[in-house]
């Protein structure tokens, strides 16, 4: 659930477009799936769009970090949950300079 300054930006139209927008423009051949599954051979529905510069108050307003693809990465549930610590096993983990999920 997103937390409370941001509700306004997820629910609006500049987001969902966004959102279908880096979905769409997926290639083909992984479009939809997980982007950290499918590297590891796994095919998996993605279901959460996840902000690799995490969103908060004082960046919700730069489009160059809510709205830049660059910055977007299509998750399933799990691996979202990794990455947000919310998994007790799963506390330690962060992007490498090339942007993949890694223990740190």
């Amino acid at each position: 659930m997103a937390r409370e300054f941001a509700k306004v930006f997820y629910r609006s139209q500049e987001w969902k477009r966004c959102r279908e927008s880096y979905i769409r423009k997926m290639p083909r051949a992984k479009r939809g799936l997980c982007e950290e599954c499918y590297k590891h051979g796994k095919h998996v529905l993605g279901k959460e769009l996840h902000h690799k510069i995490w969103l908060n108050e004082k960046n919700i307003n730069n489009k160059e970090i809510t709205l830049n693809h660059d910055n977007l990465i299509l998750l399933c549930f799990e691996c979202h949950q990794k990455i947000h610590g919310k998994r007790k096993e799963y506390t330690t983990y962060g992007y490498d300079e090339n942007g993949n999920v890694v223990k740190i």
